[in-house]
């Protein structure tokens, strides 16, 4: 028997559970929970899954005895719309309390939402990112 250990990085302050896949077996945990497992040595595909956002898949061959660590997280989109507030922030604080005009700066605050929505609608496939530490 092999074991498995499964952390999730992911800041998130709502409760929320993930699903974790160990060739189609279906394990749920929460976040910032680590859970281990023991399999048994074969190939194996694994993958993670949050609500109807997937990960990347990872295939491995496992021995008897050895010990995978896995770790899930969000893709860096989550820190492009903060980027985009920020850039919304400071074009604010330059238009009204120094009445400068910067008007082009407001075209960089598009890119992080673009991102965040191709991530949440056409890249659910992506939207989580598993690795194997």
């Amino acid at each position: 028997m092999s074991n498995i250990k499964l952390k999730n990085s992911d800041i998130n302050v709502f409760p929320a559970k993930f699903s974790f896949y160990v060739n189609g077996e279906k394990i749920e945990f929460k976040n910032y929970e680590t859970i281990n497992f023991k399999i048994p040595e074969g190939k194996y595909t694994f993958y993670a899954e949050y609500l109807w956002y997937k990960s990347n898949e990872i295939s491995l061959t496992i021995n008897t005895g050895e010990t995978k660590e896995f770790v899930i997280s969000r893709m860096y989109h989550n820190l492009s719309i903060i980027f985009g507030f920020l850039i919304i922030i400071m074009w604010i604080v330059f238009y009204y309390l120094f009445q400068i005009k910067l008007i082009w700066i407001l075209y960089f605050a598009v890119f992080p939402f673009i991102i965040t929505f191709y991530y949440r609608t056409f890249g659910w496939k992506k939207f989580l990112k598993l690795k194997k530490l």
